[in-house]
């Protein structure tokens, strides 16, 4: 995901400094709430090799024909239960299908729609909770941390997780200096493990509680290819934890 860069003074409301601004060219403003969404999805593949990057890029799917912005209750309050805010779904360019009561997680890169994850809200639905459209194997989906980091804490630490809600809740834990990565699954190849491990030391393995022997099997790799790696043992999903509980989570 994008990274904060700095604040600076607001137009709209003559604040001096609420006004957050991120590399992606996005902003927000603490102050009267103004969003400027930026103009390419922050979802981005980070790939160590460029031809690679290439490759992926002939995928591309397309959203559904009404996505948009605007969500609905129901849309909201779900992403409430897990302390995630409007402001929050529209700076990670989150999108909603009301015909068919999604919200849409995609997966961009320069501009291009590479894949997305749909999380059906209908509670009455016969349809899965999430599907994928588009070929997601190649993909790393980093949401970056969204706060600036602590003085002596650096950006070398990787959070997996199953889903794209509990990684945007880990990149918004606060002096952690955590990116976060859903896996989209409970899984993840030796090949993306080490195509990760330029960018990344430390690495935690934080999947759902019925995945204990997966995150296992995961940190049991990434030690293999060099990250120092621990999984989190919870009864809960990361999202459904608070934000200070994630962070104590996380130091342990």
């Amino acid at each position: 995901m994008a990274r904060f860069l700095k604040h600076i003074g607001c137009d709209a409301c003559g604040s001096s400094d609420a006004k957050a601004v991120y590399d992606d060219g996005s902003s927000f403003c603490f102050s009267c709430r103004t969003i400027n969404s930026a103009k390419v999805s922050p979802y981005v593949t980070q790939n160590a090799n460029k031809q690679d990057d290439e490759e992926v890029l002939i995928k591309a799917v397309r959203y559904p024909s009404d996505v948009s912005q605007h969500y609905s209750e129901g849309a909201v309050a779900w992403c409430q239960k897990y302390d995630i805010n409007i402001e929050q779904l529209l700076q990670n360019n989150i999108y909603y299908s009301a015909s068919r009561d999604q919200l849409i997680f995609g997966f961009e890169a320069e501009g291009q729609l590479l894949a997305y994850q749909a999380r059906n809200l209908n509670p009455v639905s016969k349809s899965k909770r999430y599907y994928t459209c588009g070929d997601v194997n190649e993909l790393l989906p980093i949401y970056h941390c969204r706060h600036p980091l602590p003085d002596g804490v650096n950006s070398r630490r990787l959070v997996l997780v199953e889903d794209c809600l509990s990684a945007i809740k880990v990149s918004y834990v606060e002096g952690l200096g955590a990116d976060s990565m859903p896996l989209l699954g409970s899984g993840i190849s030796r090949t993306k493990l080490s195509r990760l491990r330029p960018f990344y030391d430390l690495l935690n393995v934080f999947l759902d509680p019925d995945m204990w022997h997966k995150s296992l099997s995961i940190v049991k790799q990434a030690q293999l290819l060099g990250f120092r790696a621990r999984p989190i043992q919870s009864d809960r999903d990361p999202k459904e934890h608070a934000y200070k509980e994630l962070d104590s989570l996380l130091r342990m």
